[in-house]
């Protein structure tokens, strides 16, 4: 099947043929544009909700024109093929939609459950974190209820009782939800007023600035073997893969075989990315061994233990575990990506190559590089995550690895930055 780059001007200038062809966009896999005999264009993704051995499926985002501009179908196709990346069938979704839409909705329950399908779902890269919040804390207390009922100061008391029973950091992930939830009913006139409710509060929220000593990294990797050696050997490899990569939790978490291209080249895509967009990470040889050890047989690297076809979850159970057997429990994962960026900065690395790495939006590069740069600078992010790896598995072995081991190409890189 023919393929082209689904630019504007590619389209326009296709001219229809004696039959219907389908062109495969050059850079998103997945996302394609049919041109009928009649001239028409329409945008769609071509999938399978599982091996080689399923069915090709196709669904439709839309017809070419205003408002399906390239850009949109694009980025929508993005999202789509996130789903399906995620084991949710487009078509499957957009019938729950109908189905919901078609039914009048009344409880707390039913309109938090049309927000998370219809909005969240579609919209939101990590869409779980905001749903699970009012699962936890708010359906079992108001499910049942009229939403319309609900007044501000149970809502404020839902808030207060979680921050109470639990952290300030859930109460505001509550308070967050709520108040989308409702935005989104008002927009659709599921209620016709705010009826008071809209809450305007300022919870306390600590900033997180912990960076792990060398020690502390050594006791964490040395108790991720201890604990799950036997038991789960898949949770000691993500925490390890988790510790030397440098990315963050959920990327880490929901990594899947299929976007390791090249050997080494996992592309993390832009519906499961915080900036929305792709981003490349190039896999030094110890973390491949780490994903490879993997007895996932799916294509989840590091999957639930009971449930295999599930990305692991059990964050919280990983980190009571691992921080029982260390001794102190002041840390969370994210503190490894915090760790790593401090320690390269503390070695001389500069500023844009941590992140190109940790795929952050530098702030060193201004002017026409924001406009016109798009290298990959495969090399600068392979090089600076090799720097870390050999500093963590340095701190394992017993061997001196900051600067005396470190790669010649970093020495070179780091004096020219200079």
């Amino acid at each position: 099947m023919p393929k082209l780059h689904l630019s504007k001007a590619k389209i326009d200038a296709i001219e229809p043929g004696p039959k219907d062809v389908i062109y495969h966009d050059t850079e998103l896999t997945g996302y394609a544009l049919k041109v009928t005999p009649t001239g028409r264009k329409v945008f769609l993704i071509i999938y399978r909700m599982g091996g080689r051995n399923t069915p090709v499926q196709r669904y439709v985002i839309g017809k070419y024109g205003d408002p399906c501009t390239p850009r949109g179908a694009r980025e929508q196709a993005k999202v789509l093929l996130g789903h399906v990346a995620n084991g949710i069938d487009p078509h499957e979704l957009k019938q729950e939609r109908k189905r919901a839409a078609a039914s009048p909705i009344r409880t707390f329950e039913e309109v938090a459950t049309r927000w998370y399908n219809e909005h969240l779902l579609p919209n939101a890269r990590r869409p779980e974190g905001l749903w699970r919040a009012l699962k936890m804390y708010a359906l079992p207390q108001y499910g049942e209820r009229e939403f319309a009922s609900i007044t501000r100061e149970e809502k404020y008391q839902i808030i207060a009782e979680t921050r109470r029973l639990y952290t300030g950091s859930a109460a505001q992930r509550v308070h967050v939800a709520m108040t989308a939830l409702e935005n989104w009913a008002l927009d659709r006139s599921i209620i016709a007023t705010a009826n008071g409710q809209r809450m305007k509060i300022n919870i306390p929220y600590t900033k997180r600035d912990r960076v792990l000593e060398d020690s502390e990294l050594k006791a964490i990797w040395d108790a991720a073997e201890k604990i799950w050696e036997s038991d789960h050997p898949t949770a000691m490899l993500f925490v390890r893969t988790l510790m030397l990569s440098g990315q963050r939790l959920c990327e880490v978490g929901d990594m899947r075989r299929s976007e390791i291209k090249n050997g080494n080249l996992w592309t993390i895509p832009a519906a499961r990315y915080k900036t929305k967009k792709d981003q490349e990470v190039i896999l030094v040889p110890e973390i491949l061994e780490l994903i490879n050890a993997s007895p996932s047989t799916n294509d989840l690297v590091f999957p639930a233990k009971t449930k295999p076809s599930v990305p692991v979850a059990s964050y919280s159970k990983y980190k009571k575990a691992l921080s029982k057997a260390v001794g102190f429990d002041d840390w969370c994962f994210h503190d490894f990506r915090r760790t790593c960026a401090s320690w390269l900065q503390d070695q001389g690395v500069p500023g844009h190559f941590i992140d190109a790495m940790q795929g952050h939006v530098s702030k060193d590069e201004q002017g026409a590089f924001r406009h016109y740069g798009h290298a990959k600078r495969r090399k600068i992010k392979m090089d600076t995550l090799q720097l870390w790896v050999n500093h963590v598995l340095g701190l394992n072995t017993g061997l001196d690895v900051v600067y005396d081991g470190m790669d010649q190409n970093v020495v070179e890189l780091i004096k020219l930055a200079r």
